[in-house]
């Protein structure tokens, strides 16, 4: 067995046997906007968060300041009950949502009748550890990225990786996030990020059609999980700019292979496209969300305002010595 593999199966086996700890309950306010948005379109069909908030109102809400303020008394502009989050954990928690909703109908004949309400334990369950899922498919896309990013000549180069993705969740808020409020979307950001970046890692060789398609569905995928991971974006946009310059620059001999010229300028410049048309119809469920939330095509002002450069706050995310990003 290769150490590639034993990597992955050391990994999967801690995952296995850290599932205990993680922490399947809801208490606070974005983690009942992200799981209200799989509730309701998985039992109401709608995006209608109203009886979803009145539930945890009654349940955790109370003690939060301003809840009832938020989310039962103020609407959107289309008289939704305001939702800050997006629908993309939904998206990927819907499977095991899926699986616990079947497991529920099926229980209550072997004696242990659960409520098929959508927000008993085996649902909250469900979505818990379907975000400690993700977070080790993070895991193992950081050590894929790190592999390629060393490269092949690098000497211990899957131990390094290894190295990396044990990092990436010892020395960041994923541990966190993983086993003390898995119900917050930085897990499946986690791993949408993480499955861009590979994407871009492969694609960037040749900017194909069909590795342009991919990437663009990735960055759909991070756009729907969290808005601001939208600014990944940036990477390979520049890099595939400098690949279109090294194209248009590029004299092909008449004897070099495929592999060692860059494609023509018109190739590259309809592969971005085909990606933009992709990054398109999997964004989607997000616009039409929008649309019927905030009747527009975008997020409540609330959040897009966060994300403004001119913003109070710009300067501190990136230059604060206590969370500054720099």
């Amino acid at each position: 067995m290769n150490s590639t593999r034993r990597t992955g199966l050391l990994l999967v086996l801690v995952f296995i046997v850290s599932l205990p700890a993680v922490t399947p309950r809801i208490y606070a306010a974005d983690e009942v906007e992200y799981f209200s948005f799989l509730r309701s379109l998985w039992f109401d069909h709608d995006l209608s968060f109203d009886n979803e908030y009145r539930h945890f109102y009654d349940a955790i809400g109370r003690r939060m300041p301003g809840f009832r303020e938020t989310f039962l008394e103020d609407t959107t502009p289309t008289g939704r009950r305001r939702n800050f989050g997006t629908i993309g954990c939904a998206l990927l928690w819907a499977p095991f949502y899926g699986l616990a909703d079947v497991a529920v109908h099926v229980m209550p004949a072997a004696g242990q009748p659960i409520q098929p309400d959508g927000f008993s334990r085996p649902y909250v369950a469900a979505v818990c550890y379907g975000s400690a899922a993700y977070a080790l498919a993070a895991l193992l896309l950081s050590a894929s990225a790190a592999r390629r990013v060393l490269g092949k000549g690098t000497p211990n180069i899957r131990r390094w990786a290894a190295v990396s993705a044990v990092l990436a969740l010892a020395g960041t808020p994923l541990l966190f996030y993983v086993y003390v409020a898995p119900v917050f979307a930085h897990a499946c950001s986690a791993f949408a990020v993480a499955l861009f970046v590979v994407t871009w890692l492969v694609v960037r060789r040749r900017w194909s059609a069909r590795g342009l398609i991919a990437l663009g569905a990735a960055a759909a995928l991070m756009a729907m999980v969290r808005e601001q991971d939208a600014f990944f974006v940036v990477g390979p946009a520049i890099d595939l700019v400098l690949a279109l310059v090294g194209s248009m620059r590029a004299r092909r001999p008449n004897d070099a292979p495929d592999d060692d010229v860059p494609p023509p300028v018109s190739r590259l410049l309809a592969n971005a496209c085909a990606g933009c048309i992709a990054f398109a119809i999997v964004w989607l469920p997000q616009a039409i969300a929008y649309l019927d939330l905030n009747g527009r095509l975008g997020p409540s002002g609330l959040v897009s305002r966060k994300m403004a450069w001119n913003s109070p706050h710009a300067l501190q995310v990136l230059a604060s010595p206590e969370h500054g990003l720099l």
